[in-house]
C-alpha cells in the first residue's frame, strides 16, 4: 500500500507505489496565472522514474542494488536500452510538490536548445520550507497535454538566475 503523503516514503518500493497511485497517467492541473485559472493536462509516464531518482554519473560507484531504479527505454524495432538511476529519498519525499509547483508556479522558461515548437518548458514552483524551489521539466505532448520529464528541488540562486531569463508561455 502506498504512503498517504510523499513525505512518508522511506524506500524505493514505496516511491514506485506512491508514484503509480498518485501521479502516473494524465492529471488535470488548475494553473493560477495573473488572477486567472487555466486547466492543463500533465501526463506522468507509467514507468517514469525521474521524480524519485537521480542519474548514475560515469565514474561513480554502482548504486546499492536496493537503491537501483531501472527503466526500459524503447529504441524502435523492438529494441530498448535500460536506464539505470539511483533512488533519491529527497526527490521521492517531494513528489507532492510537483503538481503544486505547476499550479502556483513562479516562473517558466524555455529549455535551452531543442527544436522551436518542441522545446521543453522548465517551471519553477513557490519556495519550499527549505528555501529551495521545485523545478519541473515538461515536454510538449501528447496532443495539447504536456508530459512531465522530471521534478526536483533547486537552490534559490538557480531560481533567481531563471527569473532573469526569457520567459516561456505557460500554460
Amino acid at each position: 500500500m502506498p504512503a498517504e503523503r510523499s513525505s512518508q516514503i522511506t524506500t524505493p518500493a514505496e516511491a514506485v507505489a506512491y508514484y503509480r497511485a498518485n501521479l502516473s497517467g494524465p492529471r488535470t492541473v488548475t494553473v493560477q496565472r495573473s488572477g486567472c485559472e487555466q486547466r492543463l493536462t500533465v501526463v506522468f509516464e507509467a514507468d517514469g522514474t525521474h521524480v524519485f531518482s537521480v542519474a548514475v554519473k560515469p565514474g561513480e560507484p554502482a548504486p546499492d542494488p536496493a537503491d537501483l531504479i531501472e527503466r526500459k527505454i524503447p529504441m524502435g524495432g523492438g529494441r530498448h536500452r535500460v536506464e539505470q538511476r539511483r533512488f533519491s529519498l529527497e526527490r521521492a519525499r517531494l513528489m507532492d510538490e510537483v503538481l503544486r509547483a505547476l499550479s502556483v508556479f513562479s516562473v517558466a522558461v524555455p529549455e535551452a536548445g531543442g527544436r522551436p515548437g518542441n522545446q521543453k518548458t522548465i517551471v519553477y514552483g513557490p519556495a519550499l520550507p527549505s528555501g529551495e524551489r521545485m523545478r519541473v521539466v515538461l515536454r510538449p505532448g501528447p496532443g495539447d497535454a504536456r508530459t512531465c520529464v522530471s521534478g526536483y528541488p533547486v537552490s534559490g540562486g538557480v531560481w533567481l538566475a531563471a527569473c532573469r531569463l526569457r520567459r516561456a508561455r505557460f500554460p
